[in-house]
C-alpha cells in the first residue's frame, strides 16, 4: 500500500509548505486541475489560483498541468494561465507527465505532482519516482466510478494510521 502513499498530504494547494519542496530540491510541479486546482464544472482558475500560481514561479518553481480529462478541458483551463500542459495524460501511466518533465528540462526527482487520487496521482507519483503531494478533495460532484474509487481509498488511508 505504500506505493499509493504521498510523501505530503494537504487539505488544499495553498496550504503546501514550499519549504520542504526546495528541501527536496524540487525545482517544477505538475499540477492536476480537477478537485485539485478546481472544482470538476470550473472552466477557468480562480484569480486565487491564477495568484498562486505567479507566486510559485517567482519562488522559481517550474509548473505545468498532467490531466486525465479532455482536450478542451486541459487547454482551457491551462491557457488562462499560461502553463504548459499534457491532457488524457493516462495516469498513473508516466509517459505523458515524463513529456511535461523533459519539456521543463528537469530530472524526475526534482518534480512534484500535486493531484486529488490515489489511483492516478500518487500511484502515478510514486511509480515515476517524483515527490508526491496529496489534496483533500473538496468537490463532491463526481461520477459514480470516481466516487467508487474513493471508498476504496479511504480504506487504503486508514492503514497508513
Amino acid at each position: 500500500m505504500k506505493i499509493f502513499k504521498p510523501d505530503v498530504a494537504v487539505n488544499r494547494i495553498f496550504d503546501l509548505d514550499l519549504n520542504i519542496l526546495k528541501k527536496n530540491n524540487i525545482k517544477g510541479i505538475v499540477f492536476d486541475i480537477d478537485n485539485t486546482l478546481a472544482f470538476n464544472k470550473e472552466p477557468e482558475p480562480s484569480c486565487e489560483i491564477e495568484a498562486y500560481m505567479n507566486m510559485l514561479l517567482k519562488e522559481g518553481f517550474k509548473v505545468a498541468i498532467a490531466s486525465n480529462n479532455t482536450e478542451e478541458r486541459v487547454t482551457i483551463y491551462s491557457n488562462k494561465l499560461n502553463m504548459d500542459f499534457e491532457y488524457r495524460a493516462a495516469k498513473p501511466l508516466g509517459y505523458k507527465v515524463r513529456r511535461l518533465i523533459k519539456r521543463m528540462g528537469l530530472k524526475r526527482k526534482q518534480v512534484c505532482l500535486v493531484g486529488d487520487q490515489l489511483f492516478t496521482d500518487m500511484l502515478g507519483a510514486n511509480m515515476m519516482g517524483l515527490f508526491s503531494v496529496l489534496v483533500v478533495p473538496f468537490d463532491g460532484d463526481e461520477n459514480s466510478f470516481i466516487g467508487f474509487k474513493r471508498k476504496i481509498e479511504k480504506i487504503i488511508m486508514k492503514r497508513w494510521k
